[in-house]
Protein backbone atom coordinates (compact mmCIF):
# COMPACT_ATOMS: atom_id res chain seq x y z
CA UNK A 1 0.00 0.00 0.00
CA UNK A 2 2.99 2.36 0.39
CA UNK A 3 4.18 1.84 -3.19
CA UNK A 4 3.19 4.41 -5.81
CA UNK A 5 0.16 3.82 -7.98
CA UNK A 6 0.96 1.59 -10.93
CA UNK A 7 -0.79 1.17 -14.23
CA UNK A 8 -1.42 -2.27 -15.70
CA UNK A 9 -2.11 -2.57 -19.42
CA UNK A 10 -2.83 -5.73 -21.36
CA UNK A 11 -3.24 -6.26 -25.09
CA UNK A 12 -5.55 -9.07 -26.07
CA UNK A 13 -7.55 -8.75 -29.27
CA UNK A 14 -10.84 -10.62 -29.07
CA UNK A 15 -13.74 -10.33 -31.49
CA UNK A 16 -17.23 -11.76 -31.20
CA UNK A 17 -19.86 -11.88 -33.90
CA UNK A 18 -23.11 -10.49 -32.55
CA UNK A 19 -25.31 -11.00 -35.61
CA UNK A 20 -24.37 -12.84 -38.77
CA UNK A 21 -23.42 -10.28 -41.46
CA UNK A 22 -24.44 -7.33 -39.26
CA UNK A 23 -22.14 -6.60 -36.33
CA UNK A 24 -18.99 -7.70 -34.60
CA UNK A 25 -17.70 -6.55 -31.22
CA UNK A 26 -13.96 -6.37 -30.60
CA UNK A 27 -11.92 -5.52 -27.53
CA UNK A 28 -8.24 -4.84 -27.96
CA UNK A 29 -7.11 -4.69 -24.35
CA UNK A 30 -7.58 -3.09 -20.96
CA UNK A 31 -5.92 -0.49 -18.75
CA UNK A 32 -6.13 -0.56 -14.95
CA UNK A 33 -4.79 2.29 -12.81
CA UNK A 34 -4.74 1.70 -9.07
CA UNK A 35 -6.70 -0.82 -7.03
CA UNK A 36 -10.07 -0.75 -5.31
CA UNK A 37 -8.42 -1.69 -1.98
CA UNK A 38 -6.12 1.33 -2.21
CA UNK A 39 -9.03 3.70 -2.92
CA UNK A 40 -11.02 2.29 0.01
CA UNK A 41 -7.98 2.76 2.27
CA UNK A 42 -7.56 6.40 1.19
CA UNK A 43 -11.25 7.15 1.74
CA UNK A 44 -11.06 5.52 5.16
CA UNK A 45 -7.99 7.61 6.05
CA UNK A 46 -9.74 10.85 5.05
CA UNK A 47 -12.93 10.04 6.98
CA UNK A 48 -10.93 8.83 9.99
CA UNK A 49 -8.69 11.90 10.09
CA UNK A 50 -11.73 14.20 9.88
CA UNK A 51 -13.36 12.33 12.77
CA UNK A 52 -10.20 12.49 14.89
CA UNK A 53 -9.73 16.22 14.20
CA UNK A 54 -13.38 16.92 15.06
CA UNK A 55 -13.08 15.09 18.40
CA UNK A 56 -9.80 16.84 19.28
CA UNK A 57 -11.13 20.30 18.41
CA UNK A 58 -14.43 19.81 20.22
CA UNK A 59 -12.62 18.56 23.35
CA UNK A 60 -9.82 21.15 23.38
CA UNK A 61 -11.63 24.29 22.24
CA UNK A 62 -14.08 25.30 24.92
CA UNK A 63 -14.63 28.85 23.62
CA UNK A 64 -17.81 29.20 21.61
CA UNK A 65 -18.15 32.59 19.91
CA UNK A 66 -21.33 34.41 20.76
CA UNK A 67 -23.72 35.03 17.90
CA UNK A 68 -24.99 38.36 19.15
CA UNK A 69 -24.63 39.93 15.71
CA UNK A 70 -26.91 38.56 13.07
CA UNK A 71 -27.18 40.34 9.76
CA UNK A 72 -28.82 39.30 6.52
CA UNK A 73 -25.63 40.32 4.73
CA UNK A 74 -23.52 37.68 6.49
CA UNK A 75 -23.24 34.02 5.57
CA UNK A 76 -23.80 31.40 8.25
CA UNK A 77 -20.05 30.80 8.47
CA UNK A 78 -19.44 34.46 9.27
CA UNK A 79 -22.33 34.55 11.73
CA UNK A 80 -21.26 31.50 13.75
CA UNK A 81 -17.48 31.27 13.26
CA UNK A 82 -16.23 34.87 13.42
CA UNK A 83 -15.23 36.24 16.82
CA UNK A 84 -17.59 39.17 17.09
CA UNK A 85 -16.97 40.80 20.48
CA UNK A 86 -14.00 43.00 19.47
CA UNK A 87 -15.92 44.15 16.40
CA UNK A 88 -19.07 45.34 18.24
CA UNK A 89 -19.47 49.03 19.06
CA UNK A 90 -22.76 50.74 20.03
CA UNK A 91 -24.89 47.86 18.74
CA UNK A 92 -23.17 47.96 15.34
CA UNK A 93 -21.14 45.01 14.10
CA UNK A 94 -18.12 46.01 12.01
CA UNK A 95 -16.69 43.62 9.42
CA UNK A 96 -13.26 44.26 7.97
CA UNK A 97 -13.26 44.69 4.21
CA UNK A 98 -11.38 41.44 3.49
CA UNK A 99 -13.90 39.40 5.49
CA UNK A 100 -16.71 41.32 3.81
CA UNK A 101 -15.30 40.33 0.41
CA UNK A 102 -15.24 36.68 1.51
CA UNK A 103 -18.93 37.08 2.39
CA UNK A 104 -19.78 38.49 -1.02
CA UNK A 105 -19.78 42.15 0.03
CA UNK A 106 -17.43 44.10 -2.23
CA UNK A 107 -16.69 47.58 -0.91
CA UNK A 108 -15.39 50.80 -2.45
CA UNK A 109 -14.67 54.04 -0.56
CA UNK A 110 -15.89 57.05 -2.52
CA UNK A 111 -15.25 60.24 -0.56
CA UNK A 112 -17.40 60.14 2.59
CA UNK A 113 -19.45 57.22 1.23
CA UNK A 114 -18.87 53.48 1.30
CA UNK A 115 -20.37 51.75 -1.73
CA UNK A 116 -21.19 48.09 -1.06
CA UNK A 117 -22.04 45.58 -3.80
CA UNK A 118 -23.68 42.44 -2.44
CA UNK A 119 -22.91 39.84 -5.12
CA UNK A 120 -25.28 37.31 -3.56
CA UNK A 121 -28.33 39.42 -4.47
CA UNK A 122 -26.66 41.78 -7.01
CA UNK A 123 -27.65 44.98 -5.20
CA UNK A 124 -25.56 48.02 -4.43
CA UNK A 125 -25.88 49.96 -1.18
CA UNK A 126 -24.34 53.25 -0.10
CA UNK A 127 -23.29 53.76 3.53
CA UNK A 128 -22.48 57.26 4.76
CA UNK A 129 -19.28 57.34 6.81
CA UNK A 130 -19.56 60.95 8.03
CA UNK A 131 -21.06 60.13 11.44
CA UNK A 132 -19.04 56.93 11.72
CA UNK A 133 -15.73 58.80 11.40
CA UNK A 134 -16.50 61.13 14.32
CA UNK A 135 -17.34 58.75 17.17
CA UNK A 136 -16.04 55.33 16.05
CA UNK A 137 -12.71 53.99 17.37
CA UNK A 138 -9.92 54.26 14.77
CA UNK A 139 -9.50 50.50 14.16
CA UNK A 140 -13.18 50.22 13.20
CA UNK A 141 -13.28 53.25 10.90
CA UNK A 142 -11.96 51.27 7.92
CA UNK A 143 -14.47 48.44 8.42
CA UNK A 144 -17.97 47.92 7.04
CA UNK A 145 -20.69 48.73 9.62
CA UNK A 146 -23.64 46.33 9.85
CA UNK A 147 -26.58 47.11 12.12
CA UNK A 148 -27.40 44.24 14.48
CA UNK A 149 -30.93 42.86 14.26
Amino acid sequence: MLAPVTAIASIDLQCHVLDVDYAASCTSGSVQIGHLDRMALLIGLVVGSHAICYVVVSCCVQFRPSTAASSLFLTSGATFLFTQSPWMYKNVYYVDRASAALNGLLTLRWGQKLVVLDIKIWRAFVVSTETMLRDTPPPLQAALPLVVQ
